[in-house]
């Protein structure tokens, strides 16, 4: 969570052990890569400054990778509350199809995507209901 510490002493937890899951996709790989980075730098500072404070690890992971969960989470809230009515929009609109891949390949993230759902239902359901997708999509 928000306030969760992530380093204790010459301890730092990342990946699996910090809980670093997508909310949405339940993907980890990416976030335990980023936070194994972001341990990486943290640690080098500390021994170029021959110190163990590792509390700036956790504040760089509340600052860079929380946020990205929070509106993950959002969106799965969103999403999975009506799953047909989702799925059914995904598979047929190619506007929602780009901007969700836009999030898992790094293009944009879950807040853009999140944002851009929030802002345009009736577009989608124009989209949907007058344009139909009929590509080689979900």
């Amino acid at each position: 969570g928000s306030s969760d510490v992530l380093h204790a002493g010459n301890v730092l937890l990342a990946g699996d052990a910090a809980n670093m899951a997508d909310p949405f996709l339940g993907e980890g790989i990416y976030y335990a890569l980023w936070s194994g980075k972001i341990a990486a730098e943290v640690l080098l500072a500390q021994w170029k400054q021959s110190s163990l404070d590792l509390s700036q690890y956790t504040r760089r992971i509340h600052q860079e990778i929380l946020p990205h969960f929070q509106y993950a989470e959002k969106l799965a809230r969103l999403i999975y509350r009506m799953p047909k009515l989702s799925t059914h929009l995904l598979r047929r609109s190619e506007a929602m199809q780009k901007n969700l891949f836009g999030v898992i390949s790094g293009e944009s993230t879950y807040q853009d995507f999140y944002d851009w759902i929030r802002t345009r239902p009736l577009d989608i359901a124009a989209e949907v209901i007058f344009h139909p997708y009929r590509g080689g999509g979900v």
